[in-house]
């Protein structure tokens, strides 16, 4: 993922964790966590929701449904955070 003065921090609220207006931009970054649920991802956007996902954010997001671990799992490179 390029380019991060494009990207900003969004916060999972509610529903569908594939789709970007379900998400909100906030200032915190999350902490890397085992959990059920999407936190927060590192995403391409600057306005209140981010822009629509690439398929290897979407991938990430999948990564981590399916295995309750903040992805990628390279603690300095993970851009999908699970939570509790």
């Amino acid at each position: 993922m390029e380019n991060d003065e494009k990207k900003s921090w969004y916060a999972h609220i509610y529903g569908d964790p594939f789709d970007p207006k379900c998400y909100y931009k906030t200032n915190k970054k999350s902490e890397f966590c085992i959990g059920k649920l999407i936190g927060s991802i590192y995403a391409d956007g600057t306005g209140v929701h981010p822009d629509e996902f690439s398929a290897e954010l979407k991938e990430l997001i999948a990564d981590a449904l399916m295995s309750g671990i903040s992805q990628p799992e390279e603690r300095d490179k993970t851009v999908v955070f699970m939570k509790h």
